[in-house]
């Protein structure tokens, strides 16, 4: 089967006010939560507002003015059924990199495969899916959602806001306790069929990867035998990983590989 992360979503009527939200020092300052309950999916830490937020991925941006605080606290608390869209900036503190900062993906030679080209070549699935199976246990098992995602998820419960519209893939929206979100691009966390539309959980098809895949899951877990015992060091390594000749993680959860990576063509589907 060819199977293709989820992509797109359903159209929903949606009322109100809008608010644009794809960077947000203002909500980063303004608000701080408490930890949630151990997530419901397989491999999450526990989620705990990163720490270690001063990485590879995280562009610079100015400090917001007190006044600019003030202004976007009043703006909520005079508004009701508030839109939030969020982009791939408001998940860069989680250390998901982004698109078009300086340190962001395309400005780092990024290529996307497009859906096109997914399609045409049973190459061009094996070079996708390897690089997502690499990139998955950093992606969506070592990453939990910050500060913004923690604000918004507040915000919504108190009735400020009613739902978001997310560019991003990573569901960190909803593992900080957002519920109605909708996936404008789909979601890393599903995969479809593309011969009989059956779906599947992208976790029992990353074991189903590993499986007939032997050789890719050593390399794997030789890479995470290597992870960092502290925050020290994990910045450093998040420093390294990042900017690596060897492969560099992506915002829609996969890495870049060198041209000459190892069991690319040998990967089995």
């Amino acid at each position: 089967m060819n199977m293709l992360a989820m992509q797109g979503g359903t159209r929903r009527s949606i009322a109100t006010n809008f608010l644009r939200i794809f960077s947000m020092p203002c909500l980063r300052r303004a608000y701080v939560f408490k930890s949630l309950p151990l997530c419901a999916e397989r491999g999450h830490k526990q989620d705990l507002i990163p720490h270690n937020v001063e990485h590879f991925a995280v562009p610079h941006a100015p400090i917001p003015l007190s006044a600019e605080v003030e202004k976007l606290k009043e703006f909520i608390a005079s508004s009701s059924r508030l839109v939030v869209l969020t982009g791939a900036g408001c998940s860069t503190e989680s250390g998901i990199p982004d698109y078009r900062s300086p340190r962001g993906a395309y400005s780092t030679g990024f290529k996307p495969m497009t859906h096109q080209e997914f399609m045409k070549a049973e190459t061009s699935q094996q070079r996708y899916w390897f690089r997502s199976f690499i990139g998955w246990h950093a992606f969506a098992e070592n990453t939990v959602p910050n500060a913004a995602h923690h604000a918004l998820a507040r915000l919504e419960e108190r009735g400020y806001v009613r739902s978001l519209l997310t560019q991003n893939v990573d569901r960190l929206h909803q593992r900080a306790g957002s519920r109605d979100v909708l996936e404008m691009h789909g979601t890393t966390h599903e995969v479809l069929c593309m011969s009989c539309g059956a779906r599947r959980c992208r976790y029992d098809y990353q074991d189903q990867l590993a499986e007939l895949n032997p050789m890719a899951q050593e390399a794997l877990y030789e890479e995470q035998q290597a992870a960092p015992t502290n925050q020290e060091d994990a910045r450093e390594k998040l420093l390294i990983v990042g900017r690596s000749a060897r492969h560099q993680q992506r915002p829609d959860g996969d890495v870049e590989l060198s041209p000459n990576a190892e069991f690319e063509v040998e990967f089995v589907l």
